[in-house]
């Protein structure tokens, strides 16, 4: 029997029964997902319990991590659609909150979206065995979930007639190998199969923020292929330093939000003060300027900032790419990088001092002092 012949079976079986909620789940959402979609058994599971609630169905991607969550309600459960909306055609997409208008709709929507917070999946589907409807279940960054589109295909006929859509959509290979289902509500993901939050909520100063689990394994091949960003690498400076941190730029389109550097109560009270690189150094760098012209010879300057900020390319965009007149003209310059370095006292200590040394020491004074010597000598 051939998928279509599969679909146009239960057609004519089962329109006219009042089925019940395990009736419509074996005699037609079964034989859609595995005869028609192809749905391997190993990759669904049936009446799986979360936390005391039943889902019916819960359909899994290659690396068992769940992607869609189906609610089945018996099929005398009647979900009134817009009539408005293309009635004609049996597969459209309308606004969710326009959908929720049904009561029927509603009450499956929030019972299986409870069951995908609770299993992090973010995909679900209701179905009363001849109506389908699939959504997202969380907000993307510019929409709330019940202004994104719901795919809704009104009877089975869609399944019969479109089968070349129906299978771009719902198969197992499309939906695990393409995101078919995330292409239309919402992020397309598929060049984005996974995104890393480190932390939804931070509720104290000292809330810990979790680590990309491959950060480490990246940082190695970054830092072993790309290297330190060179301090006189001008065209990577001008074409690809950041000063906005994600304000107005197009990092916003695929991401939850951002974690910023900020000050606790404690360093503004101890005179600590914040600062915004505004291309051209912000606060911190006219303070270095006013440190270098009047001579102040006693002041040190801190920059602090989180793991990752930008701290060391911000210093040495600074010093070296946009370089202040007034650096040139009053100071000498020194960058003594101390990742890689020996951690103890001592060894920091004469690297700090002998790197600084041999940094501002252009014209080799020192090195004509020694030789002077050795011929005295």
């Amino acid at each position: 029997m051939t998928e279509i012949e599969v679909v146009e079976n239960i057609i004519k079986k089962y329109t006219l029964d009042n089925l019940n909620e395990a009736e419509t789940r074996f005699k037609i959402i079964d034989e859609i997902l595995e005869k028609y979609l192809k749905w391997p058994k190993d990759s669904t599971a049936v009446e799986k319990n979360i936390n005391g609630n039943r889902a019916d169905y819960i359909l899994y991607d290659k690396g068992l991590k769940p992607i869609l969550v189906i609610e089945s309600k018996k099929n005398g459960v009647y979900f009134n659609l817009p009539s408005n909306y293309n009635s004609g055609k049996n597969y459209q997409k309308i606004q969710l909150e326009k959908l929720l208008s049904d009561q029927n709709i509603k009450d499956a929507v929030f019972q299986v979206k409870e069951y995908c917070e609770d299993i992090l999946c973010e995909y679900a589907c209701v179905c009363n065995g001849f109506v389908w409807i699939i959504f997202k279940i969380t907000a993307t960054n510019k929409k709330p979930w019940k202004k994104l589109p719901a795919i809704v295909i009104r009877d089975l006929s869609f399944f019969r007639d479109n089968y070349t859509e129906a299978v771009n959509l719902l198969s197992y290979y499309n939906v695990t190998n393409e995101r078919s289902i995330q292409s239309q509500i919402g992020i397309n993901k598929k060049s984005y199969s996974e995104i890393f939050y480190p932390k939804n909520n931070i509720t104290a100063y000292d809330t810990p923020v979790n680590s990309n689990p491959y950060a480490n394994s990246l940082n190695i091949i970054g830092r072993r292929y790309l290297g330190v960003i060179p301090e006189t690498d001008s065209s990577f400076m001008e074409n690809c330093y950041v000063t906005n941190k994600g304000h107005y730029d197009k990092l916003q389109k695929n991401v939850q939000g951002f974690l910023y550097d900020s000050l606790t109560p404690y360093f503004k009270n101890q005179g600590f003060r914040g600062f915004t690189d505004d291309k051209e150094g912000g606060a911190f760098g006219n303070k270095i300027i006013k440190i270098i012209k009047q001579e102040n010879l006693d002041n040190v300057m801190i920059l602090f900032g989180g793991r990752g900020s930008g701290k060391s390319t911000f210093l040495k965009r600074f010093l070296f790419h946009i370089r202040p007149i007034q650096i040139d003209m009053h100071s000498k310059v020194a960058l003594v990088d101390l990742i890689d370095s020996p951690q103890t006292v001592e060894e920091l200590t004469s690297e700090i001092w002998s790197r600084t040394l041999k940094e501002i020491d252009t014209d080799n004074i020192i090195e004509g002092e020694r030789l002077r010597n050795i011929r005295f000598v």
